[in-house]
């Protein structure tokens, strides 16, 4: 961690737990575990922290996001924190259109990011140029692959919005903000909201049906909600600012009425306002905007693809010749942590395998994943049952006194819900969604 020694000079003192009060100014000196940087100027304040551009010794630019833990409520601290944790991991996924995150830490009790620092502003203040459709469209393709890219990685975005497209120096766009968006559903539904109107709008505009219901939020997150979210992105980027279902007027005179439209999929065509736009655009656009997250576009590629883009599919039978399965956590509590099937089937000398919630070490789950905040995984989620060469996974569990019963919120793979009739043969590389836990299948 790093505290204050003298007015505007931050060091490394690891005996601050508490976060203190923050708010650097033009000229401070951070000594942090990376280096010697100097406060250039605040890019940026929002409700969960600040963004600040600093020089290093060479006179090279970072973005450094602080997450203001000191503003939230003691009882927070853990969960917020674990979400700026999970944030830093994703912006390490290798992709041209993500901003790359290089190193995290504390300062004064306060998570920072240090990051890659973009300096030719956001979508969301260089609106206007994007509204002619020759400009536009070289960007909406970016986020599509930065989104794929996330997706293939297992990490749902949940806050994709003009404002978080950054364009860097040779005016490439990126996606930034993988962190601490998760919450912002939680904060919208609390009874302290209208204090924050404004601030509540800049994300519930992008946000789909499921996820405006707290109950339905986690176990309805799928790529298919990040696509929303581009539909709309796209269609305010292309109007000059205007919102499918309405604008801040409306949404601040009636917020429930805003959002009934938006749960009945009532949004304004976007050829009401442009005419001019190829059908093809058009029919993508709404089609993000569909309210039925199964009836929605469920993936990038799948717009993608109908511009010629053929986004490289994995190579399932790369690691054929290999013996041992495992599963890797990409996103969720544990990242990182390896699950060896072959050598839980072994130990256990069965070829059955049971998947679920952890239960505070009390499950009789072999993979036992661990979920501290919610409870979107069911103790008895899935099964991994062994077929001769390969894993098949089906969803739900069965027991003498029950039978089989299915999760609460299902199993995904590769962004598709299975079921326990059939289940799914497992290959390398495939991704598996367990409430907020996404696994990576690996033949090695």
């Amino acid at each position: 961690m790093l505290g204050v020694k003298t007015s505007g000079v931050f060091y490394e003192n690891e005996r601050i737990s508490l976060p203190e009060k923050l708010n650097f100014r033009q000229g401070d000196l951070l000594h942090l575990h990376t280096g010697r940087y100097a406060v250039s100027r605040t890019l940026g304040q929002g409700g969960f922290g600040t963004v600040y551009q600093l020089l290093d010794d060479r006179g090279e630019s970072f973005a450094f996001k602080v997450l203001d833990l000191w503003r939230m409520k003691p009882n927070e601290f853990d969960q917020i924190s674990a979400r700026f944790e999970q944030g830093f991991k994703a912006g390490q996924v290798e992709s041209k259109y993500l901003v790359k995150n290089y190193s995290q830490g504390k300062i004064a009790g306060n998570p920072y990011i240090l990051m890659e620092f973009c300096r030719n502003g956001s979508l969301g203040s260089r609106q206007r140029e994007f509204f002619k459709f020759e400009r536009f469209e070289d960007v909406a393709l970016a986020i599509l692959h930065a989104l794929h890219d996330l997706h293939l990685s297992g990490i749902i975005h949940r806050d994709v919005k003009p404002d978080n497209v950054l364009f860097d120096d040779h005016d490439t766009p990126k996606l930034t903000d993988f962190d601490i968006s998760g919450n912002i559903n939680q904060r919208m539904t609390s009874a302290n909201w209208r204090g924050a109107v404004k601030e509540i709008w800049g994300t519930a505009v992008y946000a789909p049906p499921e996820q405006l219901n707290h109950k339905d939020a986690y176990a309805l997150t799928r790529p298919s909600m990040d696509m929303f979210a581009f539909g709309v992105t796209c269609y305010e980027t292309l109007t000059g600012g205007k919102y499918p279902y309405g604008n801040f007027e409306e949404f601040e005179k009636n917020p429930l009425e805003f959002y009934k439209k938006v749960k009945q999929g009532k949004f304004e065509p976007v050829t009401a306002y442009r005419s001019d736009l190829p059908r093809v655009w058009v029919d993508a656009i709404h089609a993000c905007l569909v309210a039925d997250p199964e009836k929605r576009v469920q993936s990038p590629k799948e717009i993608l693809a109908l511009f010629g883009y053929r986004k490289p599919e994995l190579n399932y039978n790369e690691f054929v010749q290999h013996n041992e399965w495992v599963l890797k956590v990409m996103n969720g509590e544990e990242v990182g942590r390896e699950y060896n099937l072959t050598r839980l089937s072994k130990s256990a000398n069965r070829q059955v395998l049971r998947i679920g919630w952890d239960a505070k070490g009390e499950s009789v789950n072999d993979v036992r994943l661990k979920e501290t905040f919610t409870k979107y995984i069911s103790e008895s989620h899935a099964t991994l049952e062994w077929d001769r060469t390969e894993w098949v996974i089906r969803d739900g569990q069965w027991s003498r006194s029950k039978g089989w019963q299915s999760s609460l919120n299902g199993t995904l793979v590769n962004q598709e819900r299975i079921d326990s009739l059939t289940g799914r043969k497992l290959q390398h590389a495939d991704i598996l969604m367990i409430g907020e836990t996404t696994l990576k299948v690996l033949h090695i």
